[in-house]
């Protein structure tokens, strides 16, 4: 098995309450490297997930830092968009240990109930994986992600409300395992 290239060059490093402070309701933060400041945007569905939870809800790795990126295809010319938004250029909360050498592993935000099912992309459907269990994942269900959705009252509502006033049918498309 071939490793892939990284597709994502770090720029700086920042701490969980640094950057979770700043992201509070806000559509943008400003962050700053090499004397550069890039005005960020904030995906606020991602950033209340990892505020809420930034453990993999399988394997137990958890995000303990988030580093500004740059896309490895984005050149530096031509990444400023207006309004200094600049393209190519976002956070992502990452499982780093020392310790263990100098891994990145990426922590993503999962979708419980898969889009290609009609999963909605917020709420009580969504949870934080890891990028390795993420890929294991797929777009499978499996009887640990329907244990997670109706541990809480929201999840309960959540399949109420979407899933069982579909009948039958709907629920034979799902590949529960």
């Amino acid at each position: 098995m071939t490793r892939s290239k990284k597709k994502h060059k770090h720029l700086k490093i920042f701490t969980i309450k640094t950057i979770l402070a700043r992201a509070h309701n806000k559509n943008t933060i400003v962050l700053e490297h090499n004397k550069q400041k890039y005005r960020i945007k904030v995906h606020k569905s991602r950033f209340s997930l990892f505020k809420r939870n930034r453990v993999c809800s399988y394997c137990g790795r958890i995000g303990n830092i988030f580093v500004l990126d740059q896309q490895r295809k984005c050149n530096v010319s031509n990444i400023y968009k207006g309004n200094d938004v600049y393209e190519g250029i976002h956070l992502n909360l990452y499982c780093h240990n020392p310790e263990q050498g100098d891994f990145y592993i990426l922590m993503t935000q999962d979708h419980i109930i898969p889009r290609k099912f009609g999963g909605l992309g917020s709420g009580a459907n969504v949870q934080t994986l890891c990028c390795i269990c993420n890929r294991k994942k797929g777009d499978i269900i499996t009887n640990k992600d329907i244990v997670h959705l109706t541990s809480t009252q929201k999840g309960r509502k959540y399949i109420k409300r979407h899933y069982l006033k579909k009948g039958p049918d709907f629920l034979k498309q799902i590949q529960v395992i």
